[in-house]
């Protein structure tokens, strides 16, 4: 039955694949699951932000002490599996526009860029010019995320706009 159950688990999340819709979490069960899965590999959070389907898993945003997290987390022979954490991005830092953290380990097969948006005025960030993803929660927390194909290189860009498209922050 619990096999099942999973497997139907999956499969929802793949018709979330195939149809785009990836948003806040609100299936309470999956939620759990995530949450046992950090709980049990040691990764301390305050609370689950975001999760983005990805190959045979699932990335999770989280926040600890003020700062936004993420997890890799796999689905394999019936069970979630911890398969790689980054580092922090700080979200109470107002001195720096955003904050941002590259995650490339060799871990998973393909490359994460989040962060957050620390000033109210920034409305768009690009990545090697490809726009990123950007969450606003309820409580005004913003941050911003995208998943890369290609590593991380000194050449990568990261650029923050404002909405008449004015250039806020550079980090070539």
């Amino acid at each position: 039955m619990k096999i099942q159950l999973k497997f139907t688990l999956l499969v929802c999340l793949l018709i979330s694949i195939l149809s785009g819709c990836t948003k806040a979490p609100d299936s309470p069960a999956l939620e759990n699951q995530l949450k046992s899965v950090l709980e049990k590999a040691s990764i301390s959070f305050d609370k689950i932000l975001h999760y983005e389907v990805v190959d045979n898993g699932i990335v999770v945003f989280y926040t600890h002490d003020d700062s936004l997290n993420e997890s890799y987390i796999e689905y394999n022979s019936g069970k979630w599996k911890l398969v790689n954490s980054s580092g922090s991005a700080s979200l109470v830092d107002k001195d720096i526009p955003i904050s941002y953290v590259w995650d490339y380990s060799e871990t998973v097969p393909f490359r994460i860029v989040y962060g957050s948006i620390n000033q109210g005025d920034i409305e768009q960030i690009k990545v090697n010019g490809e726009v990123t993803n950007k969450i606003t929660l309820s409580d005004g927390l913003t941050f911003w995320y995208l998943i890369l194909e290609e590593p991380y290189s000194a050449d990568s860009k990261l650029e923050a706009f404002s909405a008449n498209g004015d250039l806020i922050y550079e980090k070539k």
